[in-house]
This record gives structure tokens, sequence and C-alpha cells, in this order.
């Protein structure tokens, strides 16, 4: 072993050493010993010691107090031990394990944090409240990081971000997560919230409890269920039926107005109305509310938790439903963000679709939109409500979960949503690190681990809510990536990368059925990738999910516009726009995975096959109802779709007619030659095309299904027919 010198000259084993030194290394122990931290068993104890020996050379001691130990600073003036420099603040505070125990069962229970600081003299407004410390043993002096309090306002605040000022500092109110903005009514006068300090200017909510004070007595607990009820004379509706539970005669109960908006509890005979709760029937902390928004409407039962209102998970005896949803694919599954305007900033049902609380500060990632095949640097701890604009992103599989929530049997289902997409990754990648599942040395991905990782968070998240989880719902968005790869080989993919991921499923969470809502792309606009929508990647995707018992053949996109804006001058041409995610995609997946909850049939228009007589195609389809023929639901040419490809050149139909209620005939200008190929919605890229929101491969056959738009008012969904080509 060898030591250095001041002098760095390395002391030898065995060799003498110069007395000097010695001495010089034994001032240097007496010194750590005498200055190396100091430690405290009380507050009392830290104070007796005197400032005189407690240096600024010191930097740090630990302070004992309360059931916290404190690092203390010699600069810090947060409930410091001397007015003058070194101050001897606290920079931090652990508590005990008696204090985390105490802390872990009172939440629990719902209660308060025994430990946490209390106090007095509340006044000032809901937007800016202003309070004293309690005084006591281990009182805080001052108001900074690492405070443990509890406040109850005296009045509700009419602004986001109101503030609390103790002891002259004024501090931001932010919710359970620390980007969760405090929204306009968060405050409830008579409520009693516990917060913590955290940097320089927060303080983060940790717990709300019950009602306590403000509790409202006519309302009582046992109030469960909604039934749906007569309509009365005035246009509304009878909610919920007090009387059995009352046992007084208490008139027209709780009622919503037609335009579902207006809930109210009205009164017995003299009129009167029952107490309510921003015009909601309460019961402790539970109560109804309206539950949709955007034209999708219902009205269920929540409760106000640290991580935002949620639905309660027991209604009626029943246990609630979660069905938990992940997006896989590329960036048109939920990924890519574009420029034109949202159609909301939050889902229409935005207490029922949720998301894991790992959102970064910019948005960028976590919650709906997940990580993006990057290593995540935040882990979730719950579920939050989803916030749409939180990503600047319409989620089409939040905006299905909406139209179908609110069309569900009572209790309604809750549907945490995630995505694992990764924009422009291959099923089974072309470089290393790439692809959906493996790259191209074999080896799995991160963006294949982010998916088994938030696989296990959807699940077991939703089940620590108190929900049932019972199936998992997969939707995949893609083939734009892999646009010329092999038909066969682009459908094998599909199917392996399918059944590894339900073979995980079902050795880590057992009884937890999946099943996937599957789209088959649009193609490209003008110039963009595969020039038009002539992909083998399309037909392979049909091919696999029609081969798949567990799966459903969403639609075809070509129906959805691309994004567009600044005034036009920029116009995408492969990206669908937020108002083709929201309403075209997302309700008509809606549709669908009502369907399959249902155990109906859905599927598309899809061709059988063709005969070719003459200059005729003679196209059979197999679909759920008769076809129609529209050129309105999206730009079509005059061909209406149906075109001859003959491997250089594409010549369109100049007569398209029904002739059977699932059969089509296109009239070409001459008879197809053999070797040729018929193509419907194929359309590959020619001379006659142009620059605008809409993909090329079009078409204007569709089944007659149709429902109006919940969420864009006058908008009609319809089921067009998948894009197909046949050789002739």
């Amino acid at each position: 072993m060898s030591f250095s010198s001041d002098g760095n000259s390395a002391y030898q084993n065995g060799q003498p050493v110069p007395k000097g030194l010695v001495r010089a290394l034994w001032a240097a122990v007496d010194g750590v010993v005498a200055n190396g931290g100091k430690v405290f068993a009380s507050r009392d104890e830290a104070v007796a010691f005197t400032q005189a020996n407690l240096p600024s050379a010191l930097s740090r001691i630990l302070v004992y107090n309360s059931g916290y130990l404190e690092l203390r600073g010699v600069g810090s003036t947060t409930d410091q031990l001397f007015t003058t420099f070194p101050n001897w603040g606290v920079l931090q505070r652990f508590p005990n394990e008696v204090v985390i125990e105490s802390i872990r069962s009172n939440l629990a229970a719902g209660l308060l944090d025994v430990a946490s600081q209390k106090t007095i003299n509340v006044a000032g407004t809901g937007d800016e409240i202003t309070a004293e410390w309690e005084p006591g043993e281990g009182a805080p002096t001052g108001f900074g990081p690492g405070i443990l309090f509890r406040i109850s306002p005296v009045a509700t605040n009419t602004a986001i971000d109101p503030t609390i000022t103790i002891a002259g500092v004024s501090r931001i109110v932010r919710g359970v997560e620390a980007a969760l903005r405090v929204p306009v009514g968060f405050f409830k006068p008579g409520r009693v919230y516990q917060f913590v300090t955290y940097g320089s200017q927060f303080v983060q909510l940790v717990s709300e409890p019950l009602l306590g004070t403000e509790l409202i007595a006519p309302v009582e607990e046992r109030i469960d269920t909604l039934v749906a009820g007569e309509v009365l004379l005035d246009g509304t509706m009878r909610m919920m039926d007090l009387e059995s539970h009352l046992g007084v005669k208490v008139g027209d109960l709780i009622r919503i107005g037609p335009n579902g908006l207006v809930v109210k509890l009205a009164g017995g005979s003299t009129g009167s109305d029952l107490p309510g709760y921003d015009g909601w029937a309460v019961s402790e902390d539970r109560y109804t509310a309206q539950a949709g928004q955007h034209g999708v409407n219902a009205v269920d039962r929540f409760h106000d938790t640290p991580r935002g209102r949620k639905p309660i998970p027991v209604i009626g005896g029943v246990q609630r439903e979660a069905i938990p949803c992940l997006g896989v694919g590329q960036s048109n599954e939920n990924q890519q963000t574009t420029q034109d305007p949202l159609v909301y900033n939050n889902p229409a049902m935005p207490f029922h679709v949720l998301m894991p609380n790992d959102v970064n500060s910019t948005g960028s990632r976590g919650g709906m939109k997940g990580w993006g095949g990057v290593v995540p640097t935040i882990i979730p701890s719950g579920l939050i409500p989803a916030r749409d604009a939180a990503n600047g992103l319409n989620n089409y599989i939040a905006a299905a979960c909406a139209l179908l929530g609110s069309k569900g049997e009572q209790p309604l289902k809750v549907f945490p949503v995630r995505v694992s997409s990764t924009v422009g990754a291959p099923i089974i990648g072309s470089s290393a690190g790439q692809g959906l599942w493996k790259d191209s040395a074999n080896a799995t991905t991160q963006t294949w681990a982010n998916t088994l990782a938030d696989i296990g968070y959807q699940i077991n998240l939703a089940r620590a809510e108190g929900y049932r989880v019972s199936r998992l719902f997969m939707f995949f968005t893609h083939q734009e990536s892999q646009w010329s790869l092999a038909r066969a080989a682009y459908a094998t993919q599909f199917t392996d990368y399918s059944a590894v991921i339900e073979a995980y499923v079902a050795a880590n969470f057992p009884g937890v059925a999946v099943h996937w809502f599957v789209n088959q792309a649009s193609g490209s606009g003008l110039g963009g990738i595969g020039s038009g929508g002539a992909w083998p990647a399309r037909l392979g995707i049909v091919d696999a999910v029609a081969a798949k018992a567990n799966a459903t053949m969403v639609m075809p996109r070509y129906h959805m516009p691309f994004a567009v804006w600044n005034n036009g001058a920029n116009v995408e041409d492969i990206h669908h726009s937020n108002f083709a995610r929201v309403v075209i995609q997302g309700e008509t997946t809606g549709y669908a995975m009502q369907a399959v909850l249902r155990g109906q049939p859905w599927h598309p228009p899809k061709a059988t096959g063709i005969a070719v007589s003459g200059n005729d195609v003679v196209w059979n389809f197999d679909s759920l109802s008769p076809l129609k023929l529209d050129p309105c639901f999206c730009k079509v040419r005059l061909d209406m779709g149906f075109e001859i490809w003959n491997g250089t050149s594409t010549v369109g139909a100049i007569n398209v007619r029904l002739t059977g209620q699932r059969q089509v005939t296109a009239t070409f200008p001459s008879a197809p030659a053999t070797g040729s190929f018929a193509r419907y919605a194929y359309h590959q890229q020619n001379s006659g095309d142009v620059s605008d929101e809409w993909p090329l491969s079009t078409g204007a056959l569709r089944d007659s299904w149709e429902c109006a738009s919940l969420i864009e008012p006058g908008y009609k969904l319809v089921r067009p027919a998948l894009g197909d080509e046949f050789a002739i």
C-alpha cells in the first residue's frame, strides 16, 4: 500500500516516513473528528450546542426532529436554528419508518397524515390563500421545501394555479402529479387538503380526505345505482330513485335536462331543491355527474382521488370493468404531432379515459403517447385522467373509448389508454435497434421492451384502482414503413408479432383475453412514400386479420384526409388530420369495439373474387349489409376507385354500377388483358393525380351502415370497402 504526501511523493511499505508529515496527518485527522459533521438527537439539543460550536466549515449537520431526520445547511433559513449566519436551516426532511407507516395507513383510510403540520388563521380567497403555522414544537418558521402540511381553504378557486402564502412566501398549488395544474373550482370550502412543499415555488397535493363538515345529509351513502327513467313532462329525465333509500317523498328526484348537461335535484311538495354539490347529488366523497362532453353524453358516479376524478370502482355492488387499451405501430398510431387544430383538448369521456402518470415536463413523452421507442426516464405509479392537450395530439383510441363508454351498460367501463408506437418502425427492422419487435440482427428492440412494460402498467395500474381487468384491447396502425414488403411476408410478420404478445399476456396475466383492432393503411398522397396506395402490405394485413380469430379489421383509412395547416400552404402526404383521427377513425373504431363486446360481427366490405366478361369486370363482395356507391364520403375519381393495372399504366373504369346487393360491375374502354390486375382503391400514382389533403387510393364503395358522429354534428360515419387487387 502506498500513500501520497502533500508533495505527491509516494510512501512505500517498509520505508521510513518523516516525523513532520506524520504530525500533519494526525492534525488532519483531529480536524475531521472536530469538524466532520454533527448528529443531534433533537432540535433543542442542536440549539443548545450553540452557534459558536457549529462553524460554517461543517457545511451540513443532521438533526432528528419529531419523526424526521433533517439535513441542515449553513445558509438555509427554513426552520433555522439561529437568526444569523450560519443559520442551520432545513435543506431536506426524511421521515422515519413510523411516519411512513402512518402516512400509508392514513392515506389508505382516506384520513389526514397525523404527522403533517397544521395551519391556522387561514384567510384570503380561493385563488390567493394565506395562513400561519400552528405554534408548537417543531413548527416551521419558513415555507421552504419538504414541509408536509394541511390546510382548509375558505373559498373555492375561480382561476387556475391558486397560491398559498405562509411566512411571507407564496407558492403555486399543483396536483398529485407535479405537472398537473389545479383547475378552476378545485378547492371546496370545508375540505381539508394535504400538501408537501417542493422546489422553490410549488406545493404538491398529497391527499384529499373525506368531505368532513360539508357532508350532505339528505343524500345517503347507499345510493349506488343509476337507473334511466321515464321522460318527465318538462322534457327532463328521471335518473335516480331516492325514495327507496330515504323513505320519504321527494318529488321529481334527480333529473337530467334534454340537452344532457343540466342535472338537478328537485325537492318535495314545496318545490325546494335538495342540497347538491355543483348541481350534482353528493354522498360523502361520491357524487353523480355528467361523464361525457363534445356530444358524448353519459351520467356516472365519481369520487375525487389524489390522482384526479375517477369513476368509483364498485357501483350497485358490481365491480367496474377496466379495459386497458394499447396502441402499437408507427407514426399514424397516435405518435405523429401535426400542425392542424386539435378537435378538443381532452377526450370526450374525460374521467373514464385514463393514462399512466409518467408525462414528462414537455408532454412529449409518457401519458397516452408513451415513450416512442426511447428508454423511459419516468416510471408510472398510477393512472390519471387522460389529457390530449398534454402532447398536442388527438388520440383516436381515446375517442373510440369515449364513444364505447357512453353506450355501455351500467356500470360504465373505464379505459386506460397508452401508445407504444414508434415513428417509422417496421415490425422487424432492417438496421440495428430498429423495429417494433426485432431488429436486423434478430435482437428485440427498445420499442418491444416498452410495449411489454406498457402492457403490465395498463393492467396492474387499473387493478390497483380497484377495477376488474379481464381483457386487453390492442390497436395496430401500420404498413407505411413496410409498404413494399411482399403480401405474404407482411402477413407472416404481423401474425408472429401478435402471437408473441399474446403469449406474454397469457404467461404473465392469466385470464386476460387479447383482442386486436386493425386497419388498412390509406396509402400516400402525391409524392408520398410508395407513390400512392398500391402497397402489398395493405393486402397482407387484410389476409392476416382474416386468418386471426381474435382480430377485427375495423376500416380502411383512405377516407381519412391528411393534415393541412397554414391556410393550406402545408399539406401532409401520409399523416392524417386530428379531425380524421378523432371523428372518422376514433368513432368508427368505437363502434367496432362495441360490436366485439356484444358478440356481433364487424368488418368492412371485402372483395371475394372477380369475373371478366368482355369489357366488364364483375366484383363480388362479402359485406354485413348491402353495398352502396357513394362518391360523397371522400374525394374519388370518375372511375369510383375501380381500375385496371397492366404493369405500366392505369386504365380507369368508364362506368360503375351495382348489379346486386353485394356485386359491382365496372366497365372499361376495352377488354382487360390476361396478366393485368383489377384493382379497387389500390391506386398507383400517375400523371393525372394532384396534391391535396386526400390519399390517392380512394374509392366510392361502402356498405349501407352509417351513423351520425357524436363529436362532429352533421358528419356521417360510414364503413368503406377495403382496397384490393385480383389478377386477371
